[in-house]
């Protein structure tokens, strides 16, 4: 009978699959990679960019289209436009806010922060209201006391409340019954007035500011 030899360590067997079996469990071959072309290398790194350049195409204009949702429909002071560049909206209002004949001030940077710009803001405390954004909507009056963070609605304003007094707001020179809800149009003229009870402006003081 004709004897099978390892040629790993000259161990003898009397058959072929003896011998194979015992190659498998004491000698395994390690296993070969393919060895792949310097071209095959090239055109699989190509692949990677380019699968990742549209991954990134892709994502980026999720993100824009996302963004742009958002501004159109998410709360002013929940939106930040972070800054004057690619403005489609950008017009100006003005407001006074006069309680018992005194005007109120109006802060300056109402709506900005190092990092955030509101589309509702001033620069300034003139009493003019910028409002801006990427894409055209609507905002509100109320939106901007909202940023501002004072109180304004059909009976109160700031710390004054109908309970004691009364309130009225014009609009371009016509009393206006929105308030809040008023949607900010270019060069807007709002005037708010608060009258605490037993008070009266002097005749002509605010009509005439």
């Amino acid at each position: 009978m004709d004897q099978h030899t390892c040629t790993a360590c000259n161990k003898p067997f009397e058959t072929a699959d003896a011998l194979a079996m015992h190659n498998a469990a004491k000698h395994p071959q390690p296993l070969t990679k393919p060895r792949i072309s310097r071209q095959q290398k090239r055109r699989i790194v190509w692949g990677i960019v380019a699968v990742a350049a549209v991954a990134g195409m892709l994502l980026l204009g999720w993100g824009i289209l996302k963004a742009q949702q958002d501004y159109k429909s998410a709360p002013a002071k929940e939106i930040n436009i972070g800054g004057h560049k690619n403005l489609q909206l950008h017009i100006h209002a003005n407001l006074r806010i006069v309680i018992d004949g005194e005007a109120q001030p109006i802060p300056a940077s109402v709506g900005i922060s190092r990092s955030v710009m509101r589309p509702l803001h001033t620069h300034d405390a003139s009493g003019e209201l910028h409002i801006e954004g990427p894409t055209p909507r609507d905002f509100t009056l109320g939106e901007f006391f909202d940023i501002w963070g004072r109180t304004f609605s059909s009976s109160c304003v700031l710390d004054y409340c109908t309970d004691r007094g009364t309130l009225t707001m014009t609009i371009n020179g016509k009393e206006s019954t929105a308030f809040g809800s008023h949607v900010l149009r270019d060069d807007d003229q709002i005037v708010i007035e608060y009258t605490s009870l037993g008070q009266a402006p002097a005749a002509g003081e605010e009509s005439n500011q």
